[in-house]
């Protein structure tokens, strides 16, 4: 379950796999690949080899899960004491056989296995209950409950962020902007939290780590001091700028970027 919570929260966009058996050199987070007639897994660009594989009724059925006509393998390790011949995948991290309903190789317990669904890689309804991963979220509704952006949801009475409740959030007006902000008709928030003093109505995304407001510019859910929305403009892959300043990772560099781009 850790390597599974750390594929997680290290991003989705590291992810990668290949879906065909060809030889493939291992350049991926966390992959299934083929060299000659052999099969490997990459955890964590440490690629090894699946010795109990069977290299011509092996199939890669998603990003950590496999199969082939002895075993299921859960990255690149089989997966004991599931029904091979049921077991089918429900979304990247959901999985199930005849039995049993799967998050990653953790087996969901006292769930309604009739009904059970995935609404995502990481959010599932019964029934009876809502689920993050393999636990239970306390409260849910599970006929109201839908996902949004990222690990954003909601029911009728709340919303929540990786499963916890965004205390005083507006369910009605609330919105995701991405994966990272959303807002209500009181607030911003930057994942579950409020963002001190951002105006609601002209608070914008800018690009995957700045956004804005008619005041200011915002990285991490954080103020830029003495920043100038207007005239935001990225220069690179790490850099961008303001009239005032060049900004890396919400500081300011302006020496940095100079001693960097001296010619």
């Amino acid at each position: 379950m850790k390597k599974l919570l750390l594929l997680i929260f290290t991003g989705l966009s590291l992810i990668s796999y290949t879906d065909s058996l060809e030889d493939h050199t291992a350049d991926c987070y966390s992959c299934y690949f083929t060299k000659g007639n052999s099969v490997y897994f990459s955890d964590s660009y440490h690629p090894f080899k699946i010795n109990e594989a069977d290299y011509n009724s092996f199939v890669i059925l998603n990003k950590i899960y496999a199969k082939d006509k002895n075993h299921i393998y859960f990255f690149g390790d089989i997966f004991e004491n599931v029904d091979k011949d049921t077991f089918i995948t429900l979304s990247e991290f959901y999985a199930k056989d005849k039995n049993y309903i799967y998050f990653g190789d953790q087996t969901l317990k006292n769930i309604d296995f009739l009904s059970f669904k995935a609404l995502n890689d990481f959010y599932g309804t019964d029934k009876n209950s809502v689920y993050l991963f393999d636990t239970k979220i306390k409260n849910a509704d599970p006929s109201t409950f839908h996902t949004l952006d990222g690990m954003y949801a909601k029911d009728k009475s709340r919303v929540y962020f990786e499963g916890n409740v965004i205390d005083k959030a507006d369910t009605t007006s609330f919105e995701t902007l991405n994966h990272s902000y959303a807002k209500d008709k009181k607030n911003v928030y930057y994942f579950k939290a409020a963002v001190k003093n951002a105006d609601t109505k002209t608070f914008r995304i800018l690009n995957d780590e700045y956004a804005a407001d008619k005041n200011y510019i915002y990285y991490d859910g954080l103020t830029i001091k003495d920043s100038d929305p207007d005239s935001f403009e990225i220069l690179d892959d790490n850099f961008v700028r303001d009239k005032n300043h060049i900004y890396f990772w919400g500081s300011i560099a302006d020496d940095d970027y100079k001693i960097i781009n001296k010619k």
